[in-house]
């Protein structure tokens, strides 16, 4: 959706990870949000080098990953690219890896 890619999955996680989660959400410091957040770092790590091969240039400018379900296995990442996405697929400008 133009500058946007949404990406909804769901994870499976091993009874000693959910628990981690669990417990890391559950604490009452920020540690949880310091995971998200090294979480989209290294999302953005493997995506932008795919994204310029797709288009040069393209890359992620935002990146922000929600959790969802008691057990964690939902999962809702949003990318915001520099790039309309959607229309450089329209106009055909866009490799397929």
């Amino acid at each position: 959706m133009n500058n946007f890619i949404i990406i909804k999955y769901i994870a499976k996680f091993s009874h000693p990870e959910s628990l981690m989660l669990e417990h890391m959400s559950s604490h009452p410091s920020d540690v949880f949000d310091q995971y998200r957040q090294k979480l989209c770092r290294a999302m953005v790590e493997d995506f932008n080098p795919v994204f310029a091969y797709m288009n040069m240039g393209l890359k992620i400018e935002e990146i922000k990953t929600t959790f969802f379900g008691s057990d964690f296995t939902e999962q809702v990442t949003i990318m915001k690219l520099n790039k309309d996405i959607e229309q450089l697929l329209k106009n055909e400008e866009v490799r397929i890896p």
